[in-house]
């Protein structure tokens, strides 16, 4: 018995001490341990700093293992996902930070994790984060820029001015703004928040709406120092667009045409410069402008048709039928190409055989005001062929269209003439005085002058 009491007091004894070493070595170690997460954590807030992704991922996984009861190391593990766009697995530990500590850094990147997921729950959780923290400046951004994906720009313009004021140098913000400002025309608006984020951030593409902005408000000279000042840029077509507009508004057509030409230096096959060389032609009807494109015929046939027809019909208006026909011999070879202007072209050119094919093309079922432009011009085309007889046919068809028409009339009388149809031609005449007296004595005279003499002389 007492053998049996003497053993039991060793052991507990023994274990008593146990728990003592353990309690000593706890006490001992815990500072260094303690000691060691500050370290690792002050060395993992400086990898966050410097954007090293991978240090953080390393870093954040000691921490965890350290002392996994802490929100820290599942915080920067989450970002450090995030910044490399795993953000499934950057959520599920993001969690894992909000179940330790519930605070709105963790609560910040959730959102933003949710966002680049087009998580269904996001706005939900965006309203709640923020009815609680309404006064959290990022969190206004992001109410902002939630809107502005969902295209309510009211409530999105709401939030950047409200995000704006809490931080006037806020770039996102500011941008949005401006741009919201600028759709809804309220350029003046725009100007200021614009000019504002351009003294921030120096970036082409905000200098490029600041640019567009000035050209609306018809600052035209800060407009044009703005484009050309990013013509040297990854932004010179826009650049070069957005100048020869400006200076084409400013009314300076001349530099407007220059900035083109240098433009198409560049982009030689850019539709938009010649859709706008030929558009200057047509207000201020400089022909000199239409020499360019003789130059590049070859670069222009293989633009679209419409591109091609206005450059034949700019010719066409300066009566340069031989350069016009060039362009439209290119889009005759569309069956399915009519124009009235190439018509024309054709036959003031001497070419009434393709003049009489365009004129095939045209649809029998036209308008009155077509028919009659069909039917005059196969008529002078075949006039000019010396076949009479079909020019007297559809001369007729076209009288007959317009009986008040007095170039009808006189084409129709003259190819009468031509066909010696005098019985014919006299009921004719005597059948405009219907219409106007003297207009039938002048063409009587004009085709039977011996009648008029001879009733003069009696």
């Amino acid at each position: 018995m007492k053998c049996t009491l003497q053993k039991s007091i060793i052991l507990y004894n023994t274990i008593y001490m146990k728990w003592i070493l353990i309690l000593i070595l706890i006490i001992l170690v815990s500072p260094i341990y303690a000691d060691m997460y500050s370290n690792y954590l002050d060395s993992l807030e400086t990898a966050f700093s410097e954007g090293k992704t991978e240090q953080m991922l390393n870093l954040s996984n000691l921490i965890i293992d350290i002392d996994s009861s802490r929100a820290e190391g599942f915080y920067y593990k989450s970002y450090a996902y995030y910044i490399n766009g795993i953000y499934d697995n950057a959520l599920n530990i993001i969690e894992s930070a909000i179940s330790r500590e519930d605070d709105i850094e963790s609560r910040y990147l959730r959102l933003l994790i949710m966002d680049k997921i087009n998580h269904p729950d996001y706005s939900t959780y965006l309203n709640k984060v923020y009815a609680e923290n309404c006064s959290e400046i990022r969190l206004k951004e992001l109410k902002s820029a939630y809107f502005y994906s969902i295209n309510k720009m009211d409530s999105s313009l709401y939030y950047a001015l409200n995000t704006i004021k809490g931080d006037p140098k806020h770039e996102y913000a500011l941008y949005r703004a401006g741009v919201i400002f600028y759709n809804n025309k309220n350029y003046e608006k725009a100007e200021k928040i614009l000019a504002q984020l351009v003294k921030y951030y120096n970036k082409n593409p905000y200098m490029m709406l600041l640019g567009k902005t000035y050209s609306k408000n018809k600052k035209y000279s800060a407009a044009s120092s703005v484009f050309n000042s990013l013509i040297e840029t990854s932004l010179n077509y826009r650049a070069y667009s957005n100048l020869s507009y400006t200076l084409y508004q400013s009314g300076k057509t001349d530099s407007c045409v220059s900035a083109l030409m240098r433009m198409r230096q560049i982009y030689p096959d850019s539709v938009f410069i010649y859709q706008n060389m030929i558009s200057i032609e047509q207000a201020t009807g400089n022909s000199l402008i239409l020499d360019t494109f003789d130059m590049h015929r070859e670069l222009i046939f293989t633009f679209n048709d419409n591109i091609i027809e206005q450059i034949a019909d700019a010719m066409f208006r300066h009566d340069y039928y031989e350069r016009a026909n060039a362009y439209y011999n290119e889009l005759s070879l569309n069956e399915n190409f009519t124009s009235r202007t190439s018509v024309q072209s054709y036959f003031f050119d001497g070419q009434y055989d393709k003049s009489l094919e365009m004129l095939s093309r045209m649809p029998s079922d036209s308008d009155t005001a077509m028919m009659i432009f069909i039917n005059s011009f196969i008529g002078s085309n075949y006039y000019k062929l010396g076949n009479y007889f079909e020019a007297e046919m559809y001369f007729k068809n076209a009288y007959e269209l317009n009986p008040l028409d007095t170039m009808m009339a006189f084409n129709l009388a003259n190819t009468y003439y031509l066909n010696r149809k005098d019985l014919i031609l006299r009921s004719f005449l005597d059948s405009l005085a219907l219409i106007s007296k003297s207009f039938s004595d002048k063409m009587i005279y004009n085709f039977f002058p011996e009648i008029i003499d001879s009733t003069a002389v009696q």
